[in-house]
Formats: structure tokens, sequence, C-alpha cells
């Protein structure tokens, strides 16, 4: 007696037992991926031709059921959810605080120890009341999360801001394209922060320019201006500082600056670009007396502000504000080291 054809149903039920059986497996190496694959559809090919012979027998259809979970299989393994994602996209430069950090469905935890660890693509990071990170991406920008922030890294250059706030250093070269809950942010060789609440978006521009596409019409903000996209569609422009205390948040979140052996310069330079500001001098002669001054201590913990108040009178050097502008001039015509 010949055995009785199994409904259809009974076949799908074996090929999920396959699946089941089959479990988590390691991924494999492209090169066996690429023959399994191969493989698999040298036999779905070879089953194709036979079901146009047989006219779709039974024994047909059981040599076409075979080969789709040969292919199931091949797939499910290669490009299963549980294999995590490789592609390292950049490196974490500080955490302040415990920042959680949640990839391929995994959630870890992020504290001071954490530095240079690698970013993979795909990345959510959720920083509490109490945390703020630093990271550097391949592609050259810097990007500081305050607290209270739930933003993802898509790829490279596109990032997704929930709620909270990114501040973006392109150094220059890097292009980012942030998603929100309501626009979307491009920027042009910039350093800005992007602010999401229930309320809304507010963006606020250092240097460079940036893109806001929102309801369908674009908004653009240059230096020194900001613009917020309220909940109820309508659009603020302002003028914004570029220095200020709700600027400091960015240097807290940074890797802190060492002055040990650093030059007054770098100092400087670095007053600059954390704090917003552009430094001169009222005697040009001095700037080159900044590259021989050398500093010792810490400024660990203060602000661009409160460093220069506690380094400049040690070095000969006063200053004062102007705008935005910060203005350095000799004490007496002379400058001693710190």
């Amino acid at each position: 007696m010949t055995d009785p054809i199994l409904p259809a149903s009974n076949h799908d039920d074996e090929v999920g037992d396959l699946v089941r059986l089959a479990g988590v497996r390691p991924l494999p190496s492209p090169a066996g991926t690429a023959r399994a694959r191969d493989a698999a559809y040298d036999e779905w090919r070879r089953a194709v031709r036979r079901h146009r012979l047989l006219r779709m027998t039974p024994a047909a259809a059981a040599a076409l059921a075979a080969a789709a979970a040969v292919l199931f299989l091949v797939a499910r393994t290669a490009r299963g959810p549980q294999v995590p994602s490789t592609i390292e996209i950049g490196r974490v430069e500080h955490v302040s605080g415990r920042v959680s950090l949640i990839a391929a469905g995994q959630t870890s935890t992020l504290d001071a120890q954490s530095g240079g660890a690698s970013i993979p693509e795909g990345a959510i990071f959720v920083t509490p009341d109490a945390g703020r990170l630093a990271l550097r991406l391949d592609n050259g920008a810097s990007l500081r999360l305050d607290e209270g922030t739930r933003f993802a890294l898509l790829d490279g250059a596109r990032m997704r801001l929930d709620s909270g706030a990114v501040y973006v250093d392109s150094n220059g070269v890097a292009r980012v394209e942030i998603l929100t809950p309501m626009a979307t942010v491009r920027n042009t060789g910039t350093r800005f922060e992007l602010r999401v609440s229930g309320a809304g978006l507010r963006v606020r521009v250092r240097r460079g320019v940036v893109r806001v596409d929102v309801a369908n019409a674009t908004h653009e903000a240059t230096e020194g201006v900001q613009i917020q996209a309220l909940a109820d569609g309508s659009i603020l422009r302002a003028s914004s500082p570029s220095h200020g205390p709700e600027w400091d948040w960015i240097t807290l979140a940074a890797v802190p600056f060492e002055i040990e052996g650093r030059t007054l310069a770098q100092f400087l330079d670095w007053v600059a670009r954390e704090g917003g500001w552009r430094v001169s001098f009222r005697d040009p002669s001095a700037a080159r007396v900044a590259d021989t001054i050398i500093l010792h201590g810490s400024i660990d913990g203060l602000t661009p502000a409160d460093a220069l108040a506690a380094v400049l009178p040690t070095t000969g050097f006063t200053h004062r504000t102007r705008e935005d502008e910060v203005i350095l001039a000799r004490i007496d015509g002379k400058a001693g080291r710190r």
C-alpha cells in the first residue's frame, strides 16, 4: 500500500519543526553563506524544472517545499535578528554618570570606564537625569548628549533624537541628518544644539548653517540664530548668543581638558571651541607669547568662563569680553608662567 499524501498543513508543520530544531546558530562566514545560498538556489531551480515536467505532481510539491525550507533556513541564519550588527561607526569618548546602550535588542550600561568602546550601527543611547555622553563618529563628527536624552545612530550620518538634546560639532566636514518626531534637521559645516521636548524642538547655531524641514517647508538658521518649531505648528525665529550658561552642559559632557603641560595658546583654542567665543589679542605680538607659556594644574569641572578666570591671572594676561569675543591683553607688558 502506498503511503497517503499528507495534507499541506502537515508539510508546514514539518518546516516549522525544522526551524525550531535549528535554534539560534552563529553567523556563518561570508563564503559559507554564499555556498549555502547557491546550493539552495540550484535545488530550487531543479525543483521548478521538475514541477514543469511533472505538472505539479505530489513529488514535485514535496521537492518545492523542501527547497523552500532550505532557503528559509539559510536566510534565517544569515539575516536573523539575533545576530548583532558588526558595523562600527564610531567610539565612546566620555561618559558622565551611567548611560544605557541598546544594541541588537540587548541593553548594557556605559560608565566612566567605557571610554574608547566601539559604537555599532543602530545603537540607541538613553541618558538619565544625571548622565551625559560624548561620542566621536568615524565621519569626523563629535556628538554630546545632555541629561534626559534618547538618541539613536541609524548609521554614520543619519540619526534620530526622540527627546532631550544633542550637540553636534561637524569639525567642518561631517554632514548629518537628524530625525525628530516633528522635523528633520540637516547641517552644513556646523556646530549646533538640537533640543526636543513635548513643546516642540529648538535649534541653536554656533557656527555654519542648519536647515529644519517641518510641515513641507524648510527653515534656515545661521550663526547666532535659533529656530523653534512648536507643537501647534508655529515657527519662531530669534537671535541666540553662542556662549553663556545654557551652553555649559556641552563642556560638562565632554572629555575633561587637561591643561598640564599644555601651552596657553592650546588652552585658548579649547576656550574658543567649547565656550563659543572668538579669541583675539589687543596686541597681535602677544599671540606669539601665548605659544611659549606652559600651564600646570587642573581645570576639571570648570566651564570655559570659569577656567578663563582661574588660569589667566597666573599667566601675565588679563581679558575682557565683548559680545561673542574674548580680548586678551598682557599685564604690564609682561607674561609669566603658571
